[in-house]
């Protein structure tokens, strides 16, 4: 292992300004946003960890690998919060209830159809995307994570983050993208949303 004291400087953000490219032994920064100087520390900055990740696990990952408490521009988004959304339990209503793994579980009325998601189904919610790894091994039957799928659709709402996980694990361990065609614009609109919101 070895550290780059050049690339040292930048600072993490869970939106990055800048990526990291290998050259070999050699390391460069490319801006991600149009006008960023990926030479000026005060605008470029660099993710030391996987962004496609509820904040929870986000912060959670950098406090164990980095040992600090993020507080970036997307952490303290409130609209980050979106990637972990339940369902709306009345039936056919498509609004994301906006919740997190470690919100205070309460009753959450719908702002769309005022229908009302009782805190057992929140508790619920956040005990399985607590419960879901980081990462799936790929030797996982597929079985198993179309449990999981079938599972956290029942409840998450089908623009939550570990949907787009789990959906993407799927689709590695069975190998087979063409069976899963479909799925595969939704997923990546998920993942982009993850991604850059």
């Amino acid at each position: 292992m070895a550290l780059d004291l050049g690339i040292s400087k930048y600072n993490h953000s869970c939106r990055p300004t800048c990526t990291m490219v290998f050259d070999g032994y050699r390391v460069c920064l490319r801006p991600l946003v149009p006008g960023v100087d990926a030479s000026d520390v005060s605008q470029a900055f660099i993710s030391y960890i996987d962004v496609g990740r509820s904040k929870y696990v986000r912060r959670k990952d950098l406090k164990a690998r980095w040992y600090f408490d993020c507080e970036c521009s997307r952490c303290v988004d409130p609209a980050d919060d979106m990637l972990t959304a339940i369902k709306c339990s009345t039936p056919g209503c498509p609004e994301p209830l906006i919740t997190s793994e470690t919100a205070e579980p309460c009753y959450i009325a719908c702002p769309r159809c005022r229908g009302m998601t009782d805190e057992s189904t929140v508790i619920e919610a956040q005990e399985l995307m607590k419960s879901l790894p980081a990462s799936f091994d790929p030797s996982v039957p597929a079985k198993t994570l179309e449990e999981l799928l079938e599972k956290a659709e029942r409840i998450l709402h089908p623009n939550n983050v570990y949907i787009a996980r789990l959906r993407t694990a799927l689709f590695h361990v069975t190998g087979s993208l063409e069976q899963n065609m479909d799925a595969s614009p939704k997923l990546i609109v998920m993942l982009a949303t993850s991604y850059f919101t």
